[in-house]
């Protein structure tokens, strides 16, 4: 039997990254809020894509070190992109990305992994075109 690929969804908190999760395994599984820190665990479900794919999707809580409690969820969510075959860092296109961001992002591509950069709440944006090219310094596409 083959080992399933682990695909871990990473970011700050409330960029999406549950939303994410739970479309991909096609339910709600994992509780999405608009209050900060709602999720502080690991999600964990196989997915199968194509058909014929599987794969094991992980949701994280969200990077951020303003408390105790995000430090220790940071620490969780860095230790499971280790773990991961595949990160998918997800940012929020609302905002232009700041340095925590970044900081993040690198620290993430020095793991070594395969890692795409996904820039969600854009696709509702009149200034997305303009917004779009503040995100080409992560050198990601």
């Amino acid at each position: 039997m083959t080992k399933l690929k682990k695909v871990a969804i990473l970011g700050r908190p409330n960029v999406g990254k549950s939303s994410l999760f739970n479309r991909l395994a096609r339910q709600r599984d994992a509780i999405t809020s608009d209050v900060v820190g709602t999720t502080r665990d690991i999600k964990k479900r196989v997915v199968t894509i194509s058909g014929n794919r599987d794969f094991e999707v992980i949701d994280t809580g969200g990077i951020d070190d303003s408390t105790e409690m995000f430090a220790t969820v940071k620490k969780l969510s860095l230790r499971t992109a280790e773990e991961a075959d595949i990160i998918l860092y997800i940012v929020d296109g609302k905002n232009i990305p700041d340095e925590e961001d970044k900081e993040l992002f690198y620290g993430l591509q020095e793991l070594g992994k395969p890692i795409a950069l996904i820039v969600n709440k854009i696709d509702n944006d009149k200034d997305e075109t303009l917004r779009y090219w503040d995100f080409l310094e992560f050198g990601a596409n």
